[in-house]
C-alpha cells in the first residue's frame, strides 16, 4: 500500500526558485541604477572639489595658471558635462593667450548650456583677440539675447570698445550709452563715451563725459589726458594746461606724462 497520497505531493522548490528569479529580475534595474547613481554622484563631488581647487589657484595673486589648469583637467575627466569647469578652462587658456583652445572651451561650455551669457561674452573676447571681428560681434550680441543676464553692461562695453576701434562711432555711442543705462557708475564707459563725442566733434559733451568719469574716479589718468585734449581743441588753453599738469602729477614716469610735458611746453 502506498503510504504517500498523490493528492498531497511533497512541496517542490521550483516555485520558490521562480519567485526568487522574478524578484531579482524585477529589482535588478533598480539596484544597477542606484549603483550607477552613487558612482556618478561620487565622481561629481570629486570633480567639484578639483574645480574649487582650480578656482582658488586662479584667484591667487598672482594666479597659478598651471595648477589651476591641472585641477580643471581632473574635474573634466570626472565630470565632462560640467559647464562651469569648461568655462574655467577657457579662462585659463585666455589668460595664457591660447585663444584657439579658449574658443574651444567656451564653445564646449555653450554646447552644454547655450544660454550661458558669460561664455558668449568671453567667446567674443577670444575671437576679438584673434582679429575675428564679425565673430566677436556675433558672440557679444548673443550674450545680450538672454533677458536674465545679470551683467549685460559687460558685452555692451566690449561692443562699444570694438566699434570705437573700428571707427563706427554711432554704434559705439549706442553701446556706451547702454552700458551707462545698466551701470551709471561705470567710469570706463564715461571716458570712452567722451572719446566718441570728441571724434564726432561734440566737444562740450566730450568734456562733460570726462568730467563725469573724474568725479567718480579723480585719479583716472586716461580721463585727465583726454580732457586736456578736449580743452585744447576747444581753445581753452589754461584748462588744457591744468589737465596736462594733473597727468604729470599723477604718473610722472608714464608715457602719457612725457607726452603731456611736450604739450605743456608748447602752451607756455
Amino acid at each position: 500500500m502506498n503510504t504517500h497520497s498523490e493528492s498531497n505531493p511533497r512541496p517542490s522548490t521550483m516555485g520558490f526558485f521562480n519567485y526568487r528569479v522574478c524578484f531579482i529580475l524585477l529589482f535588478l534595474p533598480f539596484w544597477v541604477a542606484c549603483g550607477m547613481t552613487e558612482g556618478r554622484i561620487k565622481k561629481e563631488k570629486e570633480a567639484t572639489a578639483h574645480y574649487k581647487f582650480g578656482i582658488a589657484y586662479l584667484q591667487d595673486k598672482p594666479s597659478d595658471l598651471q595648477k589651476a589648469y591641472l585641477e580643471f583637467q581632473k574635474a573634466v575627466r570626472l565630470d565632462p558635462r560640467n559647464r562651469d569647469v569648461h568655462y574655467a578652462l577657457g579662462h585659463v587658456h585666455y589668460k595664457r593667450e591660447n585663444y584657439v583652445e579658449a574658443i574651444a572651451s567656451f564653445q564646449k561650455t555653450l554646447s552644454i548650456d547655450s544660454g550661458f551669457s558669460e561664455a558668449h561674452n568671453y567667446l567674443g573676447k577670444a575671437y576679438e583677440a584673434q582679429g575675428k571681428i564679425e565673430a566677436a560681434i556675433g558672440a557679444y550680441q548673443k550674450a545680450l539675447e538672454n533677458p536674465e543676464y545679470i551683467t549685460p553692461q559687460l558685452p555692451h562695453l566690449n561692443l562699444g570698445l570694438l566699434y570705437l576701434e573700428e571707427g563706427s562711432y554711432d554704434d559705439a555711442l549706442r553701446e556706451f550709452k547702454d552700458v551707462l543705462r545698466f551701470d551709471a557708475t561705470n567710469v570706463v564707459a564715461h571716458n570712452e563715451l567722451g572719446k566718441v563725442y570728441y571724434q564726432k566733434g561734440r566737444l562740450k559733451e566730450a568734456i562733460a563725459s570726462y568730467q563725469e568719469a573724474l568725479q567718480r574716479a579723480p585719479t583716472y589718468l586716461d580721463a585727465h589726458y583726454n580732457l586736456a585734449f578736449s580743452y585744447l581743441k576747444e581753445g581753452s588753453k589754461d584748462l588744457a594746461a591744468k589737465a596736462f599738469k594733473k597727468v604729470i602729477e599723477l604718473s610722472p614716469q608714464s608715457q602719457v606724462a612725457k607726452e603731456s610735458e611736450k604739450f605743456l611746453d608748447a602752451l607756455q
